[in-house]
């Protein structure tokens, strides 16, 4: 038995007669009457009796209506599961991501979404700023997770919500290793170690005012990891974003006021992306969203 033949027999018994259900399903009469004159043969026994009233199914005729739906029923099912598997998202995302609390929210988004799409393999690539926008130029990576402030006139973006805190990071026996937080003239009383990207030496110009063109500048750090060891080795106080994983024999201390830097997922704009990237940049929008209501 072949399922077409299945199909155009229940098709026949729906419609009580074959010329009614060879309209129906757009094939000649001649042409279904063979399919289940070849289907009686098959199976040895007569299905239907044709009469002035139309095709009326026999006993067998009966049976075979019962096991016919219920294996189209499956057929179907499975077609349909098929079509849903070969459907299914796959692919990666690959992303670059600084030493940030950020890292943190991009390792749960990335964790949530291949919940949702479990072929999908998720990267987070640790770098700096220029690294990333390298990458994602040049399609190394996908997306990269950036400092404000940064030039949005190439990319498309969408706000993370983590903001990321300000610090001086320095050893035990610095005299400011023992306050609670630091203020702009704490911080000019010794050498520093400044961030490397222009962008946050304009963050941290802001936030000194007048003091920051005075400052005793003792060397730069592209992260946090190359900044620590600096202090190390007595160069000075790190001013740096509280990396997302620190080491104990450093001490770090806020900024008083406070100083917090926005981050942001952004990728090239005009750019084709791959259907994973698009997939997950359309479910951190999303749920950016959801919590943002919330």
């Amino acid at each position: 038995m072949e399922l077409r033949e299945l199909r155009s027999f229940l098709a026949v018994v729906r419609a009580g007669s074959v010329t009614h259900a060879a309209e129906e399903l757009h094939i000649t009469q001649p042409a279904l009457s063979r399919q289940i004159a070849g289907l009686e043969r098959e199976l040895g026994c007569t299905l239907l009796e044709r009469g002035r009233h139309g095709a009326v199914p026999t006993e067998e005729g009966l049976l075979l209506i019962r096991r016919a739906e219920a294996l189209i029923e499956l057929a179907n099912k499975t077609e349909d599961e098929l079509r849903a598997a070969s459907s299914m998202l796959e692919g990666s995302v690959a992303i670059c991501c600084g030493q940030t609390a950020a890292l943190d929210e991009m390792a749960a988004l990335g964790a949530a979404f291949r919940r949702e799409h479990p072929r999908v393999s998720i990267s987070l690539f640790v770098t700096n700023a220029e690294s990333s926008l390298r990458r994602i130029q040049d399609g190394r990576a996908d997306l990269a997770v950036l400092l404000e402030p940064f030039d949005p006139a190439e990319l498309d973006f969408v706000r993370l919500h983590t903001q990321e805190r300000w610090v001086a990071v320095m050893g035990h026996d610095d005299p400011l290793a023992t306050h609670e937080t630091v203020t702009a003239a704490d911080l000019a009383s010794g050498p520093v170690i400044l961030p490397l990207r222009e962008g946050a030496k304009s963050v941290l110009a802001s936030w000194f005012g007048r003091r920051f063109s005075r400052l005793e500048v003792s060397g730069e750090a592209n992260l946090s990891t190359a900044g620590d060891a600096l202090v190390r080795f007595g160069m000075g106080r790190s001013l740096q974003i509280a990396p997302q994983q620190a080491q104990d024999d450093l001490v770090r201390i806020p900024f008083d006021p406070p100083l917090t830097t926005g981050s942001a997922l952004a990728w090239p704009k005009g750019k084709t992306m791959a259907r994973a990237a698009a997939a997950f940049v359309r479910f951190a929008q999303d749920q950016l969203q959801e919590r943002h209501a919330v």
